[in-house]
């Protein structure tokens, strides 16, 4: 019997099931070739901060404030909720032998790329069919920008997966509201009757641990001090028991932690118990909603979409209480979720939005030949980028859907009122950039989670297409070559395929010298394989920066000698010499010496090794 419900569910399902089961048989075929992947730049200082998390927690449920950020640049200015979730997985993934902690986080952000592309194909079915949706998904998961950021990227594609998780579960909140049927949970007066003592009493004592908590603990400190008088008796005195009353302080106030926590999830677990279906929606969607503002801080806009296409499909005055209710549970997510907002959340926060992009002035970015600091970049900067990264077949569809949603908004504005969102989607953090040109790096990975927005009306421009072509052959066709062209690019490019730039600049292989090439430095680990069987403890390898000795560091058996830019002996000539040929630094440094092996792709060099005469 079983079998044959499982056979009707795929067969009612079959679009569904073909989505889910490419993205599970291309998991096996990453898990299996996972050991070509390099770290990328920040990765190893990333996921020693994710490291320490959890003993922030500890601390501060102890009533210890965690002082070392410093150590870890400037990652306390952005949340780290995608850290906390994905550290105890990585944990359990670095338990079996085959994986180290890199492998594992690698893991953890595919399959969170994955997640983002399973949102997207869930949001496109509001605008078309599944027929379409389900190649606006696989074209986007196809891309090989994103696939490859989607490996070593633990900034950028979190944010995106999560950004389009809050907007698919932004709408279905919104559909929640207009299911009229399901108004009031059945069992609710009955309920909230036979359990309304009970629900006071966790709520009075719920409020009554924050109270104590947000005074100096003025309950429990006195609470220490009776007991220590207990125990000591009449020979009590502060000073010589101090010891004894900080530990015991620190046990009091994990057990006041804890007993907090238990509080708030009896009344969250009562709250969702007696409550709408509409009212479980604002809940979860608050919930992604918060955690995808303590990932970037350009989170907000995810929020400001869901309640602008809120307010144009319902009467502002009748979502106002929800719309609270829902930035309340946010906010509340993003502190919890964010430690070093805890000392000072206001004024910490702004200093977040503002200290952060500053930080980066000092880049200096390689953009159509020519060499520009990263606050100083040309007005079509990211169009261009956007334009030359991304598979051409998506973007004929995109500009063609995006003509289409143009189209059916002036004709039947109140119809289509949603075909408004992809459209803010993309073009207002564009716009936003264009007035305020922030400092840009990397090429365009910051504003990656507007690239969905994009794929939402090639969906509607391939559900336009396929609406003229009936046969299943011919859309089968159609559906392959959108898709093809990015397959055999990322097949080509691995491990690198984020490095990748279409036909419009003549491909990733001819890009030498005109745009940005590893930028992230993976290519580092393969120079690491290569002069593994070369090198031992007593060899001195030169590389420009710390970071990328890292990297190479973790792709070898031995540890050897490492010297960097900075040094003052660089006189002294290394044995080996690994340049990453970004900046033209593999024409720069130790150019005397002779190249013994190039990582390139095509005419494109990554990285370059020399070895001493």
């Amino acid at each position: 019997m079983k079998r044959k419900q499982l056979f009707r569910y795929v067969q009612a399902h079959k679009i569904d099931a073909v989505i889910y089961a490419i993205i599970a048989l291309c998991l096996i075929l990453f898990i299996v070739n996972i050991k070509d992947f390099g770290a990328s730049w920040d990765e190893p200082m990333f996921y020693h901060y994710s490291s320490i998390l959890p003993e922030i927690y500890i601390k501060r449920a102890q009533g210890i404030v965690f002082d070392g950020y410093d150590q870890f640049a400037d990652l306390k200015y952005y949340g780290p909720a995608y850290l906390i979730l994905g550290e105890f997985l990585a944990r359990g993934l670095n338990l079996f032998p085959a994986f180290d902690v890199i492998d594992a986080w690698h893991i953890l952000n595919y399959l969170t790329f994955a997640m983002g592309s399973l949102c997207l194909y869930w949001i496109c079915q509001k605008f078309t069919d599944k027929m379409p949706a389900l190649l606006a998904a696989l074209l986007y998961f196809s891309q090989p920008l994103l696939l490859g950021h989607g490996v070593i990227n633990p900034k950028d594609t979190p944010f995106s997966a999560f950004f389009l998780l809050s907007i698919w579960m932004g709408l279905r909140m919104i559909d929640a509201m207009n299911d009229e049927a399901d108004t009031q949970p059945a069992s609710l007066t009955k309920n909230t009757a036979k359990n309304y003592k009970w629900y006071v009493v966790i709520v009075l004592c719920t409020i009554l641990t924050i109270v104590d908590r947000i005074g100096n603990y003025f309950l429990t400190r006195p609470l220490i001090s009776s007991v220590l008088r207990a125990i000591s008796g009449p020979e009590y005195t502060p000073g010589v028991n101090h010891k004894y009353a900080e530990k015991l302080s620190e046990n009091i106030n994990l057990f006041n932690t804890f007993f907090l926590c238990l509080l708030v999830i009896l009344l969250i677990y009562a709250l969702l118990k007696n409550s709408t279906k509409f009212q479980r929606y604002i809940f979860w969607a608050g919930i992604t909603f918060g955690i995808t503002l303590s990932i970037r801080i350009m989170g907000p806009a995810a929020g400001a979409l869901v309640v602008l296409m809120w307010c144009l499909l319902e009467k502002p005055k009748k979502i106002i209480i929800p719309v609270i209710g829902y930035i309340c549970i946010a906010v509340l997510v993003m502190y919890v979720t964010w430690p070093y907002l805890w000392g000072d959340p206001f004024s910490r926060f702004f200093e977040s939005v503002l200290v952060s992009p500053e930080a980066v002035e000092s880049f200096t970015v390689l953009f159509n030949g020519e060499y520009y600091h990263a606050h100083s970049l040309p007005w079509f900067y990211i169009i261009e980028l956007i334009g030359i990264q991304v598979t051409i077949p998506a973007l004929i569809l995109s500009c063609f859907g995006l003509g289409l949603a143009l189209w059916s908004l002036y004709k039947e504005p109140k119809q289509h009122i949603l075909y408004l969102l992809p459209i803010l989607w993309f073009c207002m953090p564009v716009f936003f950039w264009l007035i305020l040109r922030p400092p840009t790096y990397d090429n365009f990975r910051h504003l990656h989670f507007i690239l969905p927005a994009m794929f939402i009306l090639a969906g509607m421009g391939l559900a336009w297409v396929l609406k003229r072509f009936k046969q299943p052959n011919i859309r089968v066709l159609i559906g392959a070559a959108c898709v093809l062209p990015g397959i055999v690019a990322n097949l080509y490019l691995h491990p690198y395929q984020y490095v990748y730039y279409n036909g419009l600049v003549g491909w990733s292989s001819k890009i030498q010298g005109r745009y940005e090439a590893d930028y992230w430095g993976t290519s580092m680990c393969e120079a690491g394989r290569y002069l593994d069987s070369k090198i031992d403890a007593d060899t001195r390898i030169f590389v420009v920066t710390y970071n990328l000795g890292k990297l190479l560091e973790h792709c070898t058996e031995t540890s050897p000698q490492f010297s960097y830019s900075m040094d003052a002996d660089l006189e002294n000539q290394p044995d080996y010499a690994v340049v990453l040929a970004r900046w033209g630094a593999d024409g720069y440094f130790f150019s005397d010496m002779g190249v013994i092996h190039e990582i390139s792709i095509g005419n494109t060099p990554l990285t370059v090794i020399r070895q001493a005469p």
